[in-house]
């Protein structure tokens, strides 16, 4: 019964998931690029440039849910949650950039999973081209924050050795 296949969510269930997950992100990186803009002006760029696809894509499901008369099912963003978890709450502005990216990136990865998982059990062909761009938004996005790591230690390296 852990075939992934097998199971099916209905169009609304879709949605309402996708929706929620887009909306969560493009408010988690609106506050990291708040919070990234004082101390790590490039970065911020980035998790603001994130948030703006977020937008994007959450219109763009918005649209398909009209498609099939199912906008009800998308939440505007005012109707969302507005609280974030402690894990996304940078706990002072002395935070490692690193750090706040990498968490970034963790829950990215698991949003790129879920947009994969709605993909693979997907039985509305209505749905299909809207659920296969948001999974490649995810991956998109996964792709960003870790070349942004990636840059963000090789910077750290070279300082290292300038140091040593």
């Amino acid at each position: 019964m852990n075939d992934l296949r097998s199971l099916t969510l209905l169009p609304q269930e879709q949605l309402v998931l996708a929706s929620h997950l887009e909306i969560r992100a493009l408010q988690r990186y609106r506050r990291l690029a708040s919070h990234l803009r004082p101390r790590h002006p490039g970065i911020s760029r980035l998790m603001a440039t994130l948030g703006l696809e977020c937008a994007n894509h959450l219109v763009s499901l918005r649209e398909a849910a009209e498609r099939l008369g199912l906008g009800a099912c998308i939440d505007g963003e005012k109707d969302a949650p507005t609280r974030m978890s402690r894990r996304w709450r940078p706990t002072s502005d002395d935070d490692p950039a690193e750090n706040v990216v990498q968490e970034a990136l963790e829950a990215a990865i698991d949003s790129r999973r879920l947009a994969h998982r709605l993909l693979e059990t997907n039985a509305t062909p209505e749905l299909e081209v809207s659920l296969l761009a948001f999974d490649k938004h995810k991956q998109a996005e996964c792709r960003l924050l870790e070349e942004c790591l990636a840059e963000d230690g090789n910077r750290l390296e070279s300082k290292a050795v300038q140091a040593g």
